[in-house]
């Protein structure tokens, strides 16, 4: 009688995993440096920060990761994230009824009720951890004008008054440098000082050691006890010593050769976007193929960073307005 190895059997189906849904991170060197950044600046109750780099590098899964990992620490915290949009009318009504939305409460009403509204529901939510913190994040806010930093630093002076403190994080790209700048070179320390006292920049997969640890993420992080991501798209391969690590230098050289290939148009990284790309079609496609030989060879690899548009990335990157290109 055979004896039927569980060993191999997945606890569910594949669709079901979050891999195919894209809802798990894995961190980087450049996540594990800002949560550095943000968790100095929430331990020491000090101001917000900006964090900038280049589209399709990862920052809205950074943001994500922040969120999770800063209130696992500390218990209690509430973060909300404000999106800041290009608009051709600035309303002071519109920017706190977005803010109400994002809290979760009512927009109704007058922009004096809004903002009332909001900055309550803020001091609330500001008094149930013990730093009394709030962490709001604001995406690519270069595209604000002083009018919403006022009204932002407005939030931050009347959860003040009530010993909350509002720690910010603004994430863009390479423009939010500049943005940054310009307060600076106004001798606006008020603003700079609450909002934007620090700039990190956020980088993609810079060498092979660092990239080795993303991929080491997928033979440890797990969905389901004891099922690594690569040994659930693999248990075969896997039982057989399988790791997605071993394919380090297959995967960087691919990415080099595709990047000289180009012109050289950056220096030898890898956005964390082509990235994940790459591996989710790995796992997503080829599963199927699973068996004890399973290998990842050159020329599947080479198919796979041609089909994640790796070189139409590359071209955006020497076009003119590459920077206002969405990420």
């Amino acid at each position: 009688m055979t004896v039927l190895d569980t060993s191999t059997i997945r606890p569910k189906s594949i669709e079901e995993h979050p891999l195919c849904s894209q809802n798990y991170l894995v961190p980087t060197d450049s996540i594990s440096r800002a949560w550095e950044c943000l968790d100095k600046a929430l331990r020491q109750r000090s101001g917000g920060f900006v964090m900038w780099g280049h589209w399709r590098i990862g920052k809205s899964a950074a943001i994500r990761y922040l969120q999770k990992v800063a209130q696992a620490k500390y218990k209690g915290l509430f973060t909300a994230t404000l999106d800041g949009e290009t608009k051709l009318y600035i309303s002071e009504r519109d920017f706190f009824a977005d803010l109400c939305t994002e809290l979760g409460i009512s927009s109704s009403g007058s922009s004096g009720e809004c903002k009332r509204r909001a900055v309550d529901r803020m001091i609330s939510m500001g008094e149930r951890n013990t730093k009394r913190l709030f962490l709001l994040f604001i995406d690519e806010p270069q595209k604000w004008t002083d009018l919403q930093l006022n009204w932002l630093c407005e939030i931050y002076d009347k959860l003040e008054r009530h010993n909350v403190r509002l720690i910010s994080v603004m994430v863009g790209q390479s423009t939010l440098v500049a943005f940054r700048q310009n307060y600076i070179d106004r001798k606006n320390g008020i603003l700079t000082d609450r909002l934007m006292r620090a700039a990190i920049e956020f980088h993609g997969v810079r060498d092979s050691d660092e990239l080795k640890v993303v991929l080491s993420g997928y033979d440890t992080i797990e969905s389901d006890p004891a099922w690594p991501f690569t040994r659930f798209f693999f248990p075969q391969a896997y039982l057989a010593g399988f790791r997605l690590q071993e394919t380090t230098e297959i995967i960087w050289n691919a990415f080099v050769e595709a990047i000289d290939a180009n012109g050289k148009l950056l220096e030898h990284w890898i956005p964390m976007k082509h990235l994940t790309i790459l591996v989710e079609t790995l796992f997503q496609e080829y599963c199927f193929k699973d068996g004890p030989d399973f290998k990842v060879d050159k020329e599947l690899i080479g198919f796979l960073v041609a089909e994640g548009d790796f070189s139409l990335y590359l071209e955006t990157l020497s076009g003119p307005s590459s920077h206002n290109r969405e990420r």
